[in-house]
């Protein structure tokens, strides 16, 4: 392909190709299918540079593009959905024409790279984000709240994640993440709101370096393929209202430091491998009004300190092992409604 030097095309196209000299495809997620599925990520540092100033070049590009059946709607819309390195891909024959491209971030994740001091949300409900979560997120660091949720997102989680220290809730349920959670999690102590990993395929035990997020109000790591026990550093999540853990493989006994979580509100657990005694401790959970701990392997008789639960409204245990009578301080939980 040849263009002239009619405005300075020329000469900017040939800084564009050297800038781009040294740029392969492995920058970017490419997939054969989905032709207007433009939104694309690349590293920060293209954004700078030379290649900001080949913006002139590509306005008058727009029939070469058209010619190949590569878009259909206008120019201007595809360039505020593309980035100028995946457009100059294609002109520098680093992806053949009549490829559609497809990567792993939207428009709003692009302009967060660009100023990322001022990016402080990250929120798509329902996205169409698919891939690997970028490494580049920790470059957002005053990023507050980060929620994709119901989307196609795949493979492990960016330890990378660690550095947003500024991160007050995440949400990431409802997509296809794998491999286990990431140490560095627990560098996000001001995590305050929600902790949302649920309805994934994370595997591998919980890092004890989660009970550094002592701010932390709810958390849900429900239906994954969490292993091994829940471990006694639970006992330092003292801000926590919600935990729901349920459907996972969790094993071992449940720790007596649950005891310590006055706050807890709602306990989910059931569908797990978890073993042993219900601990008296729970009798120390008077905010508590849920508590589920169906279909596992708890043995033993059931601790009348569970009458002191006051607050209880459901108590679901069917399903289990557990021995001996009904204790009578359950007479005591005059809020239950299902039992």
């Amino acid at each position: 392909m040849q263009f002239g030097n009619r405005g300075g095309v020329g000469q900017h196209f040939a800084a564009a190709r050297r800038v781009m000299a040294n740029v392969s495809c492995t920058s970017l997620t490419v997939e054969l299918n989905g032709l207007e599925n433009f939104n694309c990520l690349v590293p920060g540092s293209y954004y700078v540079g030379e290649l900001e100033r080949t913006l002139d070049i590509l306005s008058q590009l727009q029939t070469v593009l058209k010619s190949t059946h590569i878009i259909t709607q206008s120019w201007y819309s595809l360039m505020a959905r593309m980035t100028t390195t995946v457009v100059l891909m294609f002109l520098l024959g680093a992806i053949p024409f009549g490829t559609s491209i497809r990567v792993n971030e939207t428009s709003d994740f692009r302009k967060c790279l660009l100023t990322p001091p001022s990016c402080t949300r990250l929120s798509h409900y329902d996205t169409s984000l698919t891939g690997p979560l970028p490494t580049e997120l920790g470059l957002l660091t005053s990023l507050q709240e980060l929620i994709y949720c119901g989307g196609s997102i795949t493979g492990p989680l960016p330890t990378e994640l660690g550095l947003l220290t500024s991160l007050q809730s995440l949400d990431l349920g409802w997509n296809s993440i794998t491999g286990p959670l990431p140490t560095e999690l627990g560098l996000l102590t001001s995590l305050y709101y929600q902790l949302y990993l649920n309805n994934n395929s994370i595997t591998g035990p919980l890092p004890t370096e989660l009970g550094l997020l002592t701010s932390l109000q709810h958390w849900q790591l429900r239906y994954n393929s969490i292993t091994g026990p829940l471990s006694t550093e639970l006992g330092l999540l003292t801000s926590l209202q919600e935990l729901l853990h349920n459907d996972n493989s969790i094993t071992g006994p449940l720790p007596t430091e649950l005891g310590l979580l006055t706050f807890l509100e709602d306990l989910r657990l059931e569908t797990n491998s978890i073993t042993g005694p219900l601990p008296t401790e729970l009798g120390l959970l008077t905010s508590l009004q849920n508590l589920s701990h169906y279909d596992t392997s708890l043995t033993g008789p059931l601790p009348t300190e569970l009458g002191l639960l006051t607050s209880l409204q459901e108590l679901y245990l069917n399903d289990n092992s557990i021995t001996g009578p009904l204790p009578t301080e359950l007479g005591l939980l005059t809020s239950l409604q299902d039992l």
